[in-house]
């Protein structure tokens, strides 16, 4: 299928490592700085510097299969919604840890389908003025409500400012 911007949304996407950059804006028409429609399998983000003006920082669509968040700043500069955001189902290993988390009128990190086995390890992050919520971990896959294992670690992060309306977790 072709989802936004006549992307393939049925392409798997394996091993992307992101590292050592640094990303300030966004084309126009995007809602990401990084977004990726197809399946996302073993993506990393290492020491990078996000700077952005879009409605999201980063953004996954279809499944998403390990993902590594490590040692990046992320400074919103104006009303964006979440910073990372997985949108459909997210299994595997799900390491955040040792990043700065700046401005966010929605949720810092959400995951809107879990499921499978998976482990989410949020740690060792500083999360400030977050407007809803820091951590937003919504719903168990449809049908995978008896079978899965998730199990999240999350601890020795920082949890700074903002109205938290929705919970910090």
């Amino acid at each position: 299928g072709t989802g936004e911007n006549g992307l393939d949304d049925t392409q798997v996407y394996e091993n992307v490592t992101m590292k050592n950059c640094v990303m300030t804006e966004v084309g126009a028409g995007d809602d990401a700085s990084f977004h990726i429609y197809g399946l996302a399998k073993n993506f990393v983000f290492e020491n990078n510097t996000f700077g952005f003006t879009s409605y999201r920082g980063i953004r996954f669509e279809a499944a998403l299969e390990n993902l590594t968040v490590v040692d990046n700043e992320f400074t919103n500069k104006s009303a964006v919604y979440d910073v990372v955001r997985g949108m459909s189902l997210v299994t595997g290993n799900i390491l955040i840890s040792n990043n700065i988390f700046t401005n966010c009128t929605q949720s810092m990190i959400q995951f809107a389908n879990v499921g499978g086995e998976t482990t989410y390890e949020i740690t060792k992050n500083v999360f400030t003025n977050a407007a809803c919520t820091c951590i937003d971990i919504r719903t168990v896959a449809a049908g995978q409500e008896e079978t899965a294992k998730i199990k999240f670690v999350i601890q020795y992060n920082v949890f700074d400012g903002g109205a938290n309306s929705w919970g910090t977790i």
